[in-house]
């Protein structure tokens, strides 16, 4: 093996060929799913029926749903005040040092 396709395989660039291999998924997923957004969109039929399921699906798991939203957004309002907290101990902490 040559010098630079050792280097290539090292450990060391592992991580930076990990994120461009995930970056070039994404990009084909993205892509794929442009495509197929837009072949079904041409067919009204086919769009009404993916309303009516996910409404469907919406409904059924509604609690669920409603649950999550709401442990969600208290744990959104517990981690603003933790932070708040934290920024006024450390300005009270800088004025201190003054």
């Amino acid at each position: 093996m040559s010098k630079q396709i050792k280097d290539t395989l090292s450990p060391a660039s592992q991580p930076l060929s990990k994120q461009v291999l995930t970056g070039v998924i994404a990009t084909v997923l993205v892509v794929s799913a442009e495509k197929l957004i837009q072949k079904i969109a041409r067919q009204p039929l086919l769009v009404f029926g993916f309303g009516v399921v996910s409404g469907l699906a919406v409904y059924k798991y509604r609690k669920h749903i409603l649950e999550t939203t709401s442990k969600t957004l208290d744990q959104s309002k517990t981690l603003v005040l933790e932070q708040k907290e934290k920024l006024l101990d450390l300005i009270a902490e800088v004025n201190e040092s003054e």
